[in-house]
């Protein structure tokens, strides 16, 4: 039947298999100290295609009404405090305040509107930099350039807003377009000293293109032409100057260029030294060698190329990462965030001390009082502005961000900068908009066409200097914040122009979209080898046919042009060379499944470790899928030794026969009964590529079953990757990748398996080595200097447990492996937090937390019981209800411990429905404590009462406690709170909302899960069968 090939006849192997024995096995080596239907795919196309577009018209919408809002608010504030200025008697805003102190008031306000972005900018660079040690630190010159950018910055802002908003003799149409100066700067320096990077190397630079060069020199001359129009307009000669040079400074320091000398990071500058060095101190060689006294025109000859080639290889190596033996690798980062920190201490400083130096030399504001601070009232018209300035200019910016995240920065960020301006110009300059009592501010006056034609001239300067590039640049995916902006803050006086300058984009990144996503970007896109490694045991028939389907979907879609082969490691299948029934199963569903012409074509190989069944697969390219047959008494049994099996045949087989690198070479570990399809498989492998540092990434997992008890999983999967994988992703790092559907790095993997491939040699290290095998793996990885993602969009399904006793059975091994290794990894903290830069002491915090609260979950549980069955009403105290469930525990401890497994899950079931039942009670006791809290705020409690003596007579008031004050009780505002949380995710979640219903079973069972499944669990520690 099929074609043999023996392993102890070398001469009919080929010359892969010859080899064999000359490998060196990674887990040899001393270990360290420490299918979907067509169908289905039609099935949401065209709602996805509807939620994308209704994305982008709320994404532009939201946008472009932030900027507009933004600009009127400002213009209406300074036009309340030019107001207060030219008039002595009080105004109508704020009557109850003198005219003095509602011009504190505004000037306060005006000022707030500067500092407020830069404290929200400071908190957000603190929280993600500091203690971050790949958050590095920028080099002395940059932060020097930081502190002077700093410094000018704040001035220009202050003399904006304190000054030109409110004492320039211009109409507020005037002011808008003036704006536009900022980013209309000529870009024609900054697109001569543009770079090339490809392949994390340097190239020359590039020549400057004829749309370029006229795209400068039309933005140039509209630029000027615009501001010398506006100039001339202005009767304020010494006004005007300083307003353009304010300007002009403000666009130098956000200029592109300045930006990117300003997230120089230390490290950079000191590696660019070395690098000078080693040049001038090899050209100098080459020089003397090339004018040494005697030396023939031969040696010349052969020695000038040999120079050329060296100084050649110095100035082009690689800046992005430098390669280490063990480990992620090393990356060269740019030092964004710590100089946005920087950044945005000096302006806090500087920001209110120009204020009040120009309020001061142009008389704006007397500061003999504070009293401006008590007129920040919502009696205070203009306090109303100011607050939808600070809101419309924060959510502008994190729209903006979003829209650049989804790719939708054309339609949603692009087109509202572009429009913007014209919108407000219109609003500005036509009666019916401006001169309203929603929109205060005067219309304009005078020259109108004249204005609108020096406005269209600057406003065009501003879309070809820098819309213009900005509508080319194609973004990142999911791009965070830092690859979306220079520096990672907004500024809300000139929104607009500060997104258009501090976008990052093609024309002007000098790295190419940051040097730590160079080699990623560059590794996806020379091709990757993608091994499906899947270990299989007892499966039954439907769900190796959905494996198989699955495989053959990712096969069969390869259009990333991505190479993967297929290997199903077979456990305890074999004897004597004699195939088991499961074995025949999986053998008689390839020829349907995988499209094999016949059944006979397989090519059997016996190997070391027991057999070898090979198809060769008619599909584009090399591909093949084959079985793994391990014969028990060859080879150790059970899932970890089948996991070290195949990492170590694709680590020191696979990948040394092919000539291979480790960062091109991942691990698809599956189960045998999981479904998945090609745009899971892509999206895990283009999460993995987003950073080289990325060891693993695991996906949302699915149950498949029927039944009460699949029912009460679909909850418990539900809520584990909503809060407790997402949350370790934002801390730090997922702690487990299941091998059920999780993609591996092979470079990480080499990195651990010399560990992992050992004997458990204590009690501690049966749990988390034998019974919770992937978990300690990814813990390995951690430890080791990885870092573990989560991909919300890649899918899997896979077959849970269906009945009550292999539902106990496998919880039975999650539960003491899951509490081990994170005991583990909580033990050796210091050391985990040495090696990973991703880890932070909050990560910690957090696992030392869940640690703690798994612990005293089950008596958390007696306590809601007790406390439902009291809210009840029932006849009977909260001690001897808390006496009698604990009596109920310690009986079913005595169970677990003296009787034979078989009482033990017919108890465990028996009293699961019994607290099932009590729980229906706790949630009659819940809905009456609710009915109560409401009935008592209906009723006005008595304020004073009246107490008299025989001499006095005195009136005590009584305050009412602070549970009085709140809309319910405290009890029913945390059961609402509580409930809101799974409401909320869920919507989130907009496919996954029916999860929602199963979790009336899940509370239901609560007792079940975290009470007796945890006692069963603990008695059950020496039982180490699969279950």
């Amino acid at each position: 039947m099929f074609q043999t090939i023996d392993s102890g006849n070398m001469s009919s192997m080929t010359p892969d298999e010859q080899n064999w024995k000359k490998f060196k096995f990674t887990v040899k080596k001393q270990s360290r100290p420490s299918a979907s239907k067509k169908s289905s795919e039609s099935k949401y196309g065209v709602f996805r295609c509807t939620i994308k577009w209704l994305v982008a018209v709320i994404v532009f919408s939201a946008v472009l009404a932030c900027l507009v809002t933004s600009k009127i608010c400002l213009l209406v504030l300074g036009q309340h405090l030019k107001r207060f200025s030219e008039s002595t008697a009080n105004s109508t805003l704020a009557v109850e305040y003198s005219s003095e102190t509602n011009k504190q008031a505004l000037f306060l306000m005006l000022v707030l509107a500067l500092m407020i972005p830069e404290a929200a900018c400071l908190i957000h660079a603190s929280w993600t930099s500091l203690g971050k040690k790949h958050r590095p630190w920028p080099s002395k010159k940059a932060s020097m350039l930081t502190l002077v950018g700093g410094f000018f910055e704040a001035s220009s802002l202050c003399y904006i807003t304190v000054v030109m908003v409110t004492t320039l003799p211009v109409s507020p149409d005037f002011l808008v377009v003036l704006m536009c100066s900022i980013a209309g700067l000529p870009l024609m320096l900054q697109e001569v000293y543009r770079k090339k990077c490809q392949s994390g190397q340097r190239e020359q630079r590039d020549q400057l293109s004829l749309p370029d060069i006229m795209i400068s020199l039309v933005s140039t001359i509209f630029f000027f032409a615009g501001n010398i129009m506006l100039s001339l307009k202005v009767a304020d000669l010494k006004g005007i100057i300083l307003a353009e040079l304010s300007l002009f400074l403000l666009s130098i320091v956000w200029s592109p260029t300045f930006r990117k000398l300003q997230i120089q990071n230390k490290h950079e500058e000191e590696k660019r030294e070395t690098k000078r060095e080693k040049s001038t101190e090899m050209t100098k060689e080459c020089v003397d060698t090339l004018q040494k006294p005697g030396i023939s025109s031969k040696e010349a000859f052969v020695a000038k190329p040999v120079c050329e080639e060296t100084l050649s290889r110095i100035s082009n190596s690689s800046e992005g990462s430098l390669k280490s033996e063990t480990g992620p690798p090393w990356l060269t980062r740019t030092a964004q965030a710590k100089t946005a920190v920087i950044s945005s201490l000096c302006k806090l400083f500087f920001i209110p001390v120009m204020a009040v130096a120009f309020s001061s030399v142009y008389g704006i504001v007397k500061f003999n009082t504070f009293d401006g601070f008590k007129a920040i009232t919502m009696s205070n018209p203009s306090c109303l502005y100011f607050i939808f300035h600070i809101l419309a200019s924060f959510f502008g910016y994190h729209f903006g961000w979003i829209a650049c995240s989804l790719r939708m920065q054309r339609v949603g960020l692009a087109l509202p900068l572009t429009l913007a301006t014209p919108i407000a110009v219109i609003i500005t300059q036509f009666i019916g908009f401006c001169e309203t009592e929603t929109i205060p501010s005067p219309c304009a006056s005078g020259d109108v066409h004249y204005v609108l034609g020096a406005g269209l001239l600057l406003w065009l300067a501003q879309c070809l200097g820098t819309t213009y590039n900005l509508f080319k640049s194609p973004g990142k995916i999911l791009g965070k914040v830092y690859d979306s902006f220079w520096i990672p803050c907004y500024n809300g006086v000139c929104l607009e122009q500060y997104l258009l300058t501090n976008k990052r984009n093609l024309s002007f990144d000098e790295e190419c979209s940051s040097q730590e996503n160079a080699s990623a970007s560059n590794q996806k896109d020379s091709g990757l080898h993608v091994f499906i490694c899947t270990t299989m045991y007892h499966e039954k028939r439907k769900e190796m046919k959905q494996l198989l389907e699955s495989v053959y979907d990712v096969l069969k879609n390869k259009k990333s042009g991505h190479h993967f082969e297929a290997h199903v490691f077979f456990d305890g299948c074999l004897r004597a060379e004699e195939l088991n029934s499961y074995v025949l199963q999986l053998a008689s569903l390839v020829k349907n499944t995988l499209k094999v012409k016949e059944l006979s074509d397989c090519i059997k190989v016996e190997t070391h470790f027991g057999m070898q069944l090979k198809w060769k697969l008619e599909l584009e390219g090399e591909t093949s899928f084959t079985i793994h047959l391990k014969d028990n008494a060859k080879v150790k049994n059970k899932k970890r030794w089948s996991q070290v099996m195949y990492m170590s045949y694709v680590l020191d087989f696979k990948i040394v026969t092919k000539a291979l690198e480790d960062d091109q070479c991942f691990i698809l570990a599956t189960d045998g009964d999981v479904k998945f399809t090609h745009e899971s498989v892509e999206a895990l492998i283009d999460q993995m590529c987003e950073d080289s540092r990325t060891g693993a990434v695991c996906a949302r997992t699915y149950p498949l079953g029927e039944g009460p008890v699949y029912w009460y999983q679909i909850f418990d999967y539900a809520i584990g990757h909503w809060f407790q994988k997402v949350t370790n992703h934002m801390l730090g790092s997922v702690l487990c990748c299941p091998g059920c559907f999780s993609l591996y790095r092979c470079r990480a993997v080499r990195d651990v398996l010399s560990n992992y491939a050992t004997c458990a040699d204590s009690a501690l290290e049966c749990l988390t080595k034998d019974m919770g095998e992937d978990r300690w793996m990814c813990t390995l990885m951690i430890q080791n200097g990885w870092r573990l993602t989560y991909c919300a969009a890649a899918e899997n399904s896979t077959f849970c447990p269906e009945s009550f006793q292999e539902f106990y059975k496998q919880r039975r091994r999650w539960a003491p492996s899951t509490l081990a290794n994170l005991f583990l990894l909580i033990r050796e903290w210091k050391q985990t937090w040495s090696n990973n830069e991703h880890i932070s002491l909050l990560f910690f915090v957090y696992q030392a937390f869940l640690f703690f609260s798994t612990i005293i979950g089950g008596s958390t549980v007696i306590l809601v019981i007790v406390g439902g069955i009291v809210l009840a009403g029932l006849p009977i105290s909260q001690i001897t209800t808390s006496v009698l469930f604990i009596l109920v525990v310690v009986g079913y401890v005595l169970v677990c411990l003296y009787t034979t497994p078989k009482w033990q899950l017919r108890v465990s079931k028996i009293l699961t429905c019994f607290f099932s039942v009590i729980m229906c009670t706790v949630v009659v006791g819940l809905a009456v404590q609710v009915s109560n809290d409401l009935k008592e705020r209906k009723v006005e409690p008595s304020v004073a009462t009246t107490m008299q003596t025989e001499t006095t007579s005195s009136t005590t008031t009584t305050t009412k406690p602070l549970e009085h004050h709140l809309p319910v009780g405290v009890s029913s505002l945390y059961l609402g709170g509580l409930t809101g949380i799974f409401v909320v995710s869920a919507l989130l979640h907009p496919r996954e909302v029916t999860c929602l219903l199963y979790g009336i079973v899940y509370f239901f069972c609560l007792p079940s899960g975290y009470l007796l499944l945890t006692v069963y669990a603990i008695c059950n520690l020496t039982d180490s069968s699969w279950g």
